[in-house]
């Protein structure tokens, strides 16, 4: 198994795991901290760039962890690691891409 398959599957599995917590997540956050939710710039669990922009910088600043509720607390963190592996999956895709191409 090559490199880029293990990177890709890594990348692809991170996708879905972080798309259910993002489902779960979401609903639960909004009616658990309302004031909460509206700081971290009202996600949805519909793709929206800008906010989910401002909901990952929410995560990576450590907002979430003020909020009472722990297993919420939880899901957060791991949907910010999940961004974080994703992003980096993401970028070894791209590095193992052009090093294959110019390589050759």
């Amino acid at each position: 198994m090559s490199a880029f398959s293990i990177v890709w599957t890594t990348f692809i599995v991170v996708n879905f795991a972080m798309i259910a917590l993002w489902i779960s997540a979401v609903p639960h956050f909004k009616r658990i901290a309302p004031e909460e939710f509206r700081l971290s710039g009202s996600p949805s669990a519909i793709w929206s760039p800008l906010r989910d922009m401002d909901f990952i910088a929410y995560l990576l600043r450590g907002r979430h962890r003020l909020i009472a509720d722990k297993n919420l607390v939880r899901k957060l963190s791991w949907i910010k690691w999940l961004w974080l592996t994703n992003i980096v999956s993401f970028l070894v895709i791209l590095y193992l891409v052009f090093y294959q191409e110019f390589a050759a």
